[in-house]
């Protein structure tokens, strides 16, 4: 998925019509590699896009130039805040990076630099604390509380009281924690919230996706059904097809998420991500 132009336009009348400044300068913070959705190659044209759309409806009638400064992010939590740190004297806004550990220090420096930032990515729960640590920060992406809020309404109305989860997670301790945990870490949080007696039997199941060899889905998959007790499984990934009692395949919801269901009733509910 990748930023929208409407959504760029859209802020940038914001920043004309809100600033008495003549000269703005939006800093980009992005992987230039373009293996990723949100690399610079990508999403410049869409800022251009929106640029040129302001220029013609609002920078004509005030003198107010708008420029983007890029700098690339490697997709890492190192270069990324190193690149803010670089340009925050120079912008007056940044757009970017995606990637939640290169986001946190920056948002946190922000409020202290007076420099906001928009970011497609940071779904992590943490960052939901906007009056305390995250207070120039604002998400226009899909966030990990939203799926939390999907499995409550179908727990709720299913009356499911059980749960597992069952994850990527890299074996080497030395890496940054996987998106799959940060979803995994905000239904935990949901789970000692709503369903607290549940939390403390909840099964976990994970794997390195890098190092597929060193993990027997078959048995963990066993495992989960013993111990969770259920045949729904909300699933990101392959491995689902290892369970051989699936009857029912339907897509809904986000862009990265699965529902499989099979034809029996369930009294739990087994969240995988990978």
């Amino acid at each position: 998925m990748k930023p929208r132009a409407e959504t760029l336009l859209l802020f940038a009348h914001f920043i004309v019509i809100t600033t008495s400044a003549t000269n703005l300068t939006i800093g980009l913070i992005l992987p230039e590699d373009t293996k990723y959705d949100f690399a610079i190659p990508k999403v410049l044209p869409a800022i251009e896009f929106g640029l040129d759309k302001v220029k013609d409806s609002l920078l004509s009638s005030k003198n107010i130039t708008i420029s983007v400064i890029t700098k690339d992010s490697k997709y890492s939590d190192i270069y990324g805040p190193l690149a803010a740190i670089e340009l925050y004297k120079q912008v007056d806004i940044f757009f970017g990076p995606i990637f939640g550990f290169g986001v946190a220090p920056i948002a946190r420096y922000a409020p202290y630099w007076d420099v906001p930032i928009i970011t497609p990515g940071a779904p992590d729960v943490n960052f939901k604390h906007k009056s305390t640590e995250y207070k120039q920060l604002t998400r226009i992406g899909a966030i990990y509380e939203d799926a939390t809020k999907l499995v409550k309404a179908i727990s709720q109305e299913h009356g499911w009281k059980r749960f597992g989860m069952y994850y990527h997670s890299f074996i080497d301790t030395s890496k940054p924690k996987s998106e799959c945990y940060q979803q995994m870490w905000a239904f935990h949080e949901f789970l000692k919230n709503e369903y607290p007696e549940a939390n403390k039997d909840l099964w976990i199941g994970k794997f390195d996706e890098t190092e597929p060899k060193k993990t027997n889905h078959t048995e963990l998959l066993l495992d989960a059904r013993l111990n969770v007790r259920c045949k729904f499984e909300i699933s990101c990934g392959q491995a689902a097809a290892a369970v051989s009692n699936v009857t029912k395949v339907f897509s809904q919801f986000c862009s990265n998420m699965r529902y499989w269901c099979v034809e029996d009733s369930c009294i739990g509910l087994s969240l995988w991500f990978w």
